[in-house]
Order: structure tokens, then sequence, then C-alpha cells
């Protein structure tokens, strides 16, 4: 969880007692190549976080067809681009994402509920600065 400490501090201080309450909220998932960890229809309800591995979205066309979304893996970027693998839009209109998000390496996440994170989020006025400036 050092590298996401690290993303969050690009954004705002957070001091040990801080990091601690937030790193309550995750679970650690160890996942195997070829597990499928959501299926299209149902409403994303987490947000993973990527340790390490490799894990891909994609949706199917009326033909059939599979589409690649987004791939999610641990890159160098500073601003955590394809490290945080969830559909937003599918938990906040409590629709079906369109999408299938497959795990296709041996991979393993830090994993928390949307839920658990807003709720932090609410309750805690650096978290919720941490949002606003990740949204913009």
């Amino acid at each position: 969880m050092k590298y996401f400490r690290k993303l969050i501090e690009h954004f705002i201080p957070i001091n040990d007692d801080e990091w601690a309450d937030a790193c309550e909220i995750f679970d650690i998932r160890y996942v195997e190549k070829g597990t499928i960890v959501h299926h299209a229809g149902d409403v994303f309800s987490e947000i993973w976080f990527i340790k390490s591995g490799l894990a891909r979205s994609y949706f199917i066309d009326i033909n059939g067809k599979e589409h690649t979304w987004q791939l999610y893996f641990r890159g160098k970027s500073k601003h955590g681009l394809n490290h945080f693998m969830d559909d937003s839009v599918s938990f906040s209109e409590k629709t079906g994402s369109m999408l299938n998000f497959e795990i296709i390496e041996d991979s393993v996440f830090y994993v928390a509920s949307l839920e658990a994170i807003n709720k932090l989020i609410s309750q805690d006025k650096k978290m919720g600065a941490l949002s606003e400036n990740m949204d913009t």
C-alpha cells in the first residue's frame, strides 16, 4: 500500500493515523488468471487497486464480439492511471455495468467497497478534499 499512499500524497498530505484509518476499509485479494471478477449487467460496487498483475475490462457487442475497454496494470504514472479498476457510473446510478472485468495474469489487488469509500470521504474532510482533487 506504500505506492497507493504516494498516489494520495500527490494530492494531499496524510499522516500515519489517517493512513491507518483509510487502509482499514481495504482487503487484499489474490486472483488467478482467467477469473471474471465482475459480470456485465451487475452493479459494480467495489474499487480494485492493483498491486501486481494485469486485468482488463471488456464488453460484448450485439454481434457477440468482445472489445477490450481498458487494461489495468501497475505502471510508473504518478497519477495512478490504470491502477484503479471500477465502474463508478454503474455504482452511482445503481445500474448494471456494461463491462466485464477479467484477470489476465495472476494478480494481487487491494479491494474496498465503494460504499465504505464514500463513507470515509463524507466523514473525513481531508479525504473529501482528496476526492475533489482527483476529479479534476
